[in-house]
């Protein structure tokens, strides 16, 4: 319960699980953006291999690829949507 019935104290455990939570998956986020951000800002491919090793994600893996609304539309993306 959000009030303990016995000390009628309020607990802080709900906010501790989402805490924990936020900042597991700004971790991850984080570690996976890494590579390349750094490609992006480092020209030299030493470099951005170290990082990558330290941060244990591959060099050449993209976080994200370019979304596009027409697929949606053709129903390329449905399996995504139901």
């Amino acid at each position: 319960p959000a009030i303990s019935p016995t000390t009628g104290k309020r607990s802080g455990l709900r906010g501790t699980r989402k805490t924990t939570v936020a900042e597991g998956v700004v971790d991850v986020v984080g570690r996976d953006v890494t590579p390349q951000t750094v490609k992006r800002v480092e020209k030299t491919k030493d470099k951005a291999a170290e990082i990558s090793r330290k941060v244990q994600r591959d060099p050449d893996t993209l976080f994200a690829k370019k979304f596009d609304s027409k697929n949606i539309k053709k129903g390329a993306f449905s399996s995504l949507f139901q």
